[in-house]
């Protein structure tokens, strides 16, 4: 499974980090857009190292099917908004803003490795106005349809999220808003994650701790 995103390493808890903004130009389906393989992969992955070290936020899709089915590749996304009860499952909000150009401009094979510096200026240009637009309806090829106005303000909420749980301050009203119309919960799942769960042996569990500075 393609691991195109690098995630796993700002997922370390030592690392502190509160928020992982994910621009994903993956090329992962039939007309190049991205499908949450990098982000089910690194869940993989992380489910297999002790609890403490490395946290993946939950809940999440369980599946590229159920991620597509959802339209988690057609519109920004946060995951997951709330703060982990239990410190040892602290892990770092995602925002994930995926590559979704009607008008196919931007949606290249994710191997190409040199274009023309007209298409470099064009996708550059694209880009920008595909990241700063936010959730909305209606897109054309034209206009990349309405932008939503607090989008920025959204961006914002996510960025200080953390802090703000950590301080005990409670949300803005702005920020309720943002948090309603972005997150990914656990209600809009529609699958179970036997597909996902990795059973590692006692033995490879207590290795893995050992080489990490654990028990």
């Amino acid at each position: 499974m393609a691991r195109t995103t690098p995630l796993f390493p700002l997922l370390v808890k030592k690392r502190e980090v509160d928020k992982v903004v994910v621009l994903d130009s993956s090329g992962e389906t039939s007309d190049f857009k991205p499908k949450g393989q990098s982000f089910l992969a690194t869940k993989q992955k992380v489910s297999m190292l002790p609890r403490g070290f490395m946290n993946f936020s939950s809940p999440f899709p369980n599946s590229t099917d159920e991620f597509v089915s959802l339209g988690l590749n057609t519109r920004p996304v946060f995951f997951v908004c709330a703060d982990a009860d239990d410190a040892e499952d602290q892990y770092p909000l995602l925002v994930h803003i995926p590559n979704d150009d009607p008008g196919n401009v931007t949606n290249i094979v994710t191997s190409t490795l040199q274009l023309r510096v007209v298409n470099q200026t064009r996708i550059f240009d694209r880009s920008y106005l595909l990241a700063s637009r936010g959730r909305v309806v209606n897109a054309t090829d034209d206009d990349l349809g309405d932008f939503n106005e607090q989008w920025g303000t959204c961006v914002a909420c996510a960025t200080v999220e953390r802090a703000r749980a950590r301080q005990g301050v409670r949300r803005t009203a702005a920020c309720e808003q943002c948090f309603t119309r972005y997150c990914f919960t656990e209600d809009q799942s529609t699958s179970n994650d036997s597909g996902w769960r990795v059973v590692v042996p006692p033995s490879v569990v207590a290795m893995v701790s050992r080489s990490l500075g654990g028990r």
